[in-house]
């Protein structure tokens, strides 16, 4: 009887510890699998929320960028009106410029010279003028076949003109055509000393070349015509080996380069490009 009772027992425990387990385990899944969810539901919300975030940058990235092209387009717009309207200007003051010196020509039998007085007015109205026009401009009115053109001027107004262009919009412009008095002012050492091929901006450190087209001219018709009268050259890493073999510089004493480079000044100096 003890050992049946005994047996029960032991056999009312294991079914009570078996039912306790499952118990365990029903209460463990029941923990973990709302944890799973709740985690998996932080997890997509973070990543919801990145993702948003991210979408928001983008636009707001996306909205700058618009902006910033819709102001450069409007400074655009800005800058080619006022260049129009200082075009217009120019353009205007060039006529005007053009007819008065007609006009001062015809009254004064086609002489600037012969009024001291008209003379004075006419040289310091041409320095007014010519400050206010661009290079291009400045060109035209030297080479305008109207009655007051460059060839009517007196050399005095003439150098006053010309001593506002650069040395090399000179020679490009008004060497070689077909005119002594005009190759005999330009071939002097006022335009001939100092030539400079680097275009520079004035408001930034940038620097622009002259096109293949202008140095070829300057290497085939010019420099052999001025060069025993350079004293200085300004040029540009690419463009030097052409225009230093384009003839001698006996009297050449500064020297500047831009863009420089070591391997070719070291090619130079070692006499690799320097050869015919």
């Amino acid at each position: 009887m003890p050992i049946q009772h005994r047996a029960t027992q032991t056999s009312y425990y294991r079914k009570n510890q078996s039912l306790t387990a499952k118990n365990v385990l029903q209460f463990i899944s029941s923990l973990i699998i709302p944890l799973v969810f709740g985690i998996f539901t932080i997890v997509i919300t973070f990543h919801q929320q990145k993702t948003a975030r991210e979408q928001r940058l983008e636009d707001l990235n996306e909205l700058r960028e618009d902006r910033r092209e819709e102001a450069i387009r409007a400074n655009n717009a800005n800058e080619f009106q006022r260049q129009l309207a200082t075009d217009r200007y120019r353009d205007q003051l060039l006529a005007s410029y053009i007819q008065d010196m007609a006009a001062v020509v015809d009254k004064n039998n086609g002489s600037l010279t012969s009024n001291q007085a008209m003379s004075t007015v006419t040289r310091a109205k041409t320095l007014a003028v010519i400050r206010q026009l661009d290079t291009q401009r400045t060109i035209k009115l030297n080479m305008n076949q109207s009655n007051v053109g460059l060839l009517d001027l007196p050399t005095e107004i003439l150098l006053v003109i010309l001593k506002n262009l650069t040395n090399v919009d000179i020679l490009y412009s008004l060497l070689n055509v077909d005119n002594q008095r005009l190759d005999i002012i330009v071939q002097g050492n006022i335009f001939t000393n100092t030539l400079d091929f680097v275009l520079k901006t004035l408001t930034d450190d940038n620097i622009f070349l002259f096109n293949d087209s202008i140095i070829d001219r300057f290497c085939t018709n010019i420099l052999p015509r001025i060069h025993q009268n350079i004293k200085y050259l300004i040029l540009d890493s690419l463009s030097m080996e052409r225009i230093l073999l384009a003839a001698d510089y006996p009297n050449l004493t500064r020297f500047k380069l831009f863009n420089f480079n070591n391997k070719i000044l070291s090619d130079y100096f070692t006499g690799k490009l320097l050869t015919y």
